[in-house]
């Protein structure tokens, strides 16, 4: 009986002994795995950031394209207004011109019209002092 129990004990211990190597062995690669994923996600972290890094530049750089082109944009509208601005004050300088001419030439007109009845009115009362005498 008593070689029976230190049988079983020699046993257990064996066992308790097999089953700590298997414990150790599968902690140890459950370590390495451990590590493993760790350097894997760090070096996916680190693409990650060079990406969005990447992403950044290049929207930093887009913006200022903007930018640049809203400025040239602005610059190019504000030439065709202020071109636009003087070319209709001098379309409304010649229409103001030309309003002046022609009330120029109605006075004028209106000037000899008067001055044509009355050269008129003047000959027909010469004509009339003529018959008369």
């Amino acid at each position: 009986v008593e070689q029976k129990h230190k049988d079983e004990v020699t046993l257990l211990h064996q066992q308790i002994s097999s089953e700590r190597t298997k414990f150790n062995r599968r902690e140890e690669e459950m370590q390495n795995e451990l590590s493993r994923l760790k350097l894997s996600t760090e070096k996916e972290l680190q693409e990650a950031e060079r990406r969005v890094q990447s992403l950044r530049t290049e929207n930093e750089t887009l913006e200022s394209k903007v930018a640049l082109i809203q400025s040239s944009r602005i610059h190019e509208l504000t030439k065709v207004h202020e071109t636009m601005g003087r070319a209709h004050s001098e379309s409304m300088k010649e229409i103001d011109d030309q309003k002046r001419r022609l009330l120029e030439e109605s006075n004028n007109l209106m000037a000899k019209e008067i001055r044509v009845i009355s050269l008129e009115k003047e000959r027909g009362v010469i004509e009339s002092e003529l018959n008369s005498l």
